[in-house]
């Protein structure tokens, strides 16, 4: 934005004494329009080309405050390489860029972290039920094989032995 700015200010800046009658390059016919575009008048160029051609040649090449002058210093600050405004944007910008970098690098380690928790925790949990589903058949072979299952049983079936010989 800054220099879009200054670029700006060349445009509506005065130059020189202005007695010539052509102190800016609105009077030449260019203006910043609406959309921040300059926009041109050939009319307006004509008309000063033709009325008076010195000051229009004036107006750019007078020395230290010439048209020509000012916007090369202008455009010379703006592009320096370590102090003009695109270096510091460009800077700004590259610093934002190894941040978000930074901040990438530190959530993706994260969620390893997470991840490789999480797979932990299901690795015991599976461990965990291997263990407990074969406690459960251990006490499905002792609930089967215990003396009160087979005393029960030997006692249903001599029961019901003794009932069907009485039977007969």
């Amino acid at each position: 934005m800054e220099a879009q700015s200054q670029l700006a200010q060349l445009v509506t800046q005065t130059f020189g004494s202005g007695s010539s009658g052509i102190s800016s390059l609105v009077d030449l016919g260019i203006t910043i329009g609406s959309n921040d575009q300059l926009a041109f008048n050939e009319t307006t160029l004509q008309n000063a080309l033709q009325a008076n051609p010195a000051s229009v040649a004036s107006f750019f090449t007078t020395a230290k405050t010439g048209f020509a002058t000012v916007a090369q210093t202008a455009l010379n600050a703006i592009t320096a390489p370590q102090t003009g405004s695109f270096s510091v944007a460009s800077d700004t910008l590259n610093d934002s860029i190894t941040n978000y970098q930074n901040r990438i690098t530190e959530l993706n380690q994260i969620l390893t972290d997470q991840e490789n928790q999480l797979s932990q925790t299901f690795a015991n949990l599976e461990t965990n039920l291997a263990k407990m589903q074969a406690q459960q058949q251990y006490v499905g072979l002792i609930a089967q094989d215990s003396p009160s299952n087979s005393n029960s049983s030997s006692s249903s079936s001599s029961s019901s032995s003794s009932s069907s010989s009485k039977v007969a």
